[in-house]
């Protein structure tokens, strides 16, 4: 692993084009402005992306509810048709099999923003897909595998739908907000307020202004968000990772539960992806296991794979606390991880 960090710092920078871009798209605390601003701003750079021979993905299915034939539309095939529609309807099915409303959206603070129905807010949050072409349907945890606009399985949760982002590949992504979060994932993640207000109200949240849409026009706003978007894909730090937490020597953030499954991807991904391998390699791992007792393990050390592979090469490993028997390293039994990046700024909230 030491190897692998050296090689890694010796990296020299290399200018790439949009064609390497995985934009991960993303609205949480939407209002009423985010379907006219920030969503459609969002969309012309998954269009710029795409056009360009890159990548871009759409999750949050519940919050597309109503609006998934504009989806199915653009779909590039028979069986990528048939697959948009399969995932809507399963997690409609998951809402009605758990007697949960489908429509149970918009939430309180969409409400407060301006929002009045699922429908209006599904049809703002779709547009961050631009016109591009659906390529793609995957799993959560799964890794995107096409150009184009690929659809990934995850729920509307900021927490949970971000990780899928992160771990489905995305290089950077694009929260658009109206109500405000501070939360940061993996990937750098730019947030992008619907409306000036919010965004001269909290400047350490807010990395880019699509107010700015209604005073100066969407072609304006499209080319200074895309510099905006090539500059922190370039190094600059967004500002979930200026707004790091310091305790002591370490600079870290909470992470939200993931669910098992993406704990099991996440350890496969790893293994076999050098790039994302660096990046555990760098990373000290805590995970909570049932019954609470924590397991602490520097990363590299040569433990059980989080994924339960005894002999998969991946750098991501989990310990076990003292007097916990061999079923703690099974994934079913994690509860919470927690990554802690020493001396580095924070890259976000999720693994």
């Amino acid at each position: 692993m030491l190897e692998l960090a050296q090689r890694a710092a010796a990296t020299q920078r290399e200018e790439m084009g949009l064609d390497r871009l995985v934009l991960g798209v993303k609205c949480g605390g939407s209002d009423g402005l985010s379907g006219l601003t920030a969503n459609p701003l969002v969309g012309i750079m998954a269009d710029r992306v795409t056009d360009a021979g890159g990548s871009a993905i759409l999750t949050e299915i519940p919050e597309i509810f109503g609006a998934e034939q504009l989806l199915m539309a653009r779909a590039a095939d028979a069986a990528t048709f048939d697959a948009i529609g399969g995932l809507v309807n399963r997690f409609k099915r998951y809402f009605i099999d758990h007697g949960e409303p489908v429509s149970e959206n918009p939430s309180p603070g969409n409400i407060a923003g301006g929002i009045t129905t699922l429908e209006e807010k599904s049809l703002g949050a779709v547009q961050k897909g631009g016109q591009a072409i659906v390529t793609d349907v995957i799993d959560y945890g799964d890794r995107v595998k096409r150009t184009g606009l690929t659809l990934l399985e995850a729920p509307g949760n900021d927490a949970v739908s971000s990780t899928a982002l992160s771990a489905a590949g995305a290089t950077v992504i694009l929260f658009t907000t109206g109500r405000g979060t501070p939360l940061g994932f993996p990937a750098p993640t730019l947030k992008i307020a619907s409306n000036s207000d919010l965004a001269a109200r909290k400047p350490g949240w807010i990395d880019f202004d699509a107010g700015q849409v209604l005073t100066d026009g969407m072609d304006i706003a499209a080319d200074a968000l895309l510099a905006r978007i090539a500059a922190i894909a370039s190094g600059e730090e967004a500002a979930a990772e200026r707004n790091a937490m310091d305790r002591g020597n370490h600079r870290h953030r909470e992470l939200a539960p993931a669910p098992h499954r993406l704990l099991r991807k996440i350890g496969l991904a790893v293994g076999a992806d050098r790039e994302i391998a660096l990046l555990a390699a760098r990373h000290s791992v805590t995970a909570i296991l049932h019954g609470g007792e924590p397991a602490h393990v520097e990363a590299g050390t040569k433990r059980p794979a989080l994924a339960g592979q005894h002999h998969d090469p991946n750098p991501f490993f989990l310990g076990k606390p003292v007097g916990c028997g061999d079923q703690c390293l099974e994934h079913r039994g994690i509860e919470r991880v927690h990554l802690v990046r020493p001396h580095q700024a924070d890259i976000g909230d999720t693994v």
